[in-house]
């Protein structure tokens, strides 16, 4: 009965203590953006938390399970996106899975103990990795990749309008899987594609502008080191 204790404080130690693996998934810019310069500590936020006007790469997502607790999960996926020069992180949590179960050492009313089955869930945590690209367009889609907003005035003047649905730049699909948009610096021209409804295809071409970096401004979902635990004043 002892060992069964000692095995259920381990297993449960290893649960909490944040020791499942961060798995880095590689997206088809992740290459071109590793020989990019990245801040010593990325910015951080919630998904949907933030509205970011800024024209990003998305090259790399890290998962794990919420080990330790959400905001232990969420540094570990901070630092690593650290290393890999990421520009700015986006979490996202996931769903609560079942994770096998443990078996637990049960008093019995009567002297002695029995051995349970305890069921162990996880949630599971994503950090989605940006780079910065040198420019943007001047628009924001929605979902379905219409075109929601513009703030750039040549776009506009060239007779792009809210409502239409992009579908490439530069002949590249959007969104682009790859680094293409980290390659186009300011004051670029590029082509436009869009489907109108009720029009069909309408093509533009548009110098790129410069980028707008608001997200900088915001403050970081939590601070980059864990707080220390309050002094019980029993202790002292």
């Amino acid at each position: 009965m002892l060992k069964l204790k000692i095995f259920t404080i381990i297993f449960i130690l290893i649960l909490i203590s944040g020791c499942a693996p961060l798995q880095v998934h590689r997206l088809p810019a992740y290459d071109y953006a590793m020989n990019i310069d990245g801040p010593e500590r990325p910015k951080l936020f919630y998904a949907d938390s933030v509205k970011i006007d800024s024209a990003l790469t998305p090259f790399a997502v890290i998962s794990t399970f919420e080990g330790g607790g959400r905001d232990f999960a969420t540094r570990r996926i901070w630092k690593k996106a650290a290393e890999l020069k990421a520009d700015l992180v986006l979490i996202k949590h996931g769903q609560t899975q079942y994770a096998g179960s443990t078996a637990t050492a049960v008093p019995l009313p009567y002297g002695g103990a029995t051995a349970m089955a305890v069921p162990m869930y996880q949630t599971q945590i994503y950090g989605f990795l940006f780079k910065i690209n040198p420019s943007q367009i001047g628009f924001r889609t929605n979902e379905n990749n219409m075109i929601i907003e513009i703030h750039n005035d040549e776009l506009r003047n060239a007779g792009i309008i809210e409502g239409d649905n992009i579908i490439s730049i530069n002949s590249i699909p959007f969104p682009p899987q790859g680094p293409e948009l980290l390659k186009i610096n300011e004051g670029t021209e590029v082509v436009i594609t869009v489907i109108r409804p009720g029009t069909g295809k309408v093509e533009a071409k548009v110098r790129t502008k410069k980028n707008i970096l608001n997200f900088l401004d915001y403050s970081d979902v939590i601070v980059w080191e864990a707080p220390a635990p309050p002094v019980n004043e029993f202790d002292r």
